[in-house]
């Protein structure tokens, strides 16, 4: 299962960088499809990442000769995980505000 959502990882972010995003300013009907493919692919490869991270962690993890990397290991798979909430609390961050500004505002 890991593998396979790391392939689906993979594959998410190519067709993200394939594609070009659209500008964060435009609004729903001037959003290309290009714009929406590479949401498509980013939505695929973003969240699936530390899920197969942690699935191939945690089975090599168990396989004895990787005993002397577990710990290693195991804080890759933490690492991935801490790594998307800052990105998502960095997305949060930046998103436009109803007063069209963006990011935080004193």
């Amino acid at each position: 299962i890991g593998l396979a959502l790391l392939l689906i990882s993979a594959s998410g972010m190519t067709v993200a960088a394939i594609f070009t995003s659209d500008p964060i300013t435009a609004s729903r009907s001037e959003l290309t499809t290009d714009g929406n493919l590479h949401g498509l692919g980013a939505l695929l490869g973003i969240p699936s990442f530390p899920v197969a991270a942690t699935l191939i962690s945690l089975s090599l993890a168990r396989d004895q000769g990787w005993s002397a990397a577990r710990r290693s290991l195991l804080w890759m798979a933490a690492l991935t995980w801490i790594g998307l909430l800052v990105f998502i609390s960095s997305v949060a961050i930046m998103l436009p505000r109803g007063n069209g500004e963006f990011g935080l505002t004193c």
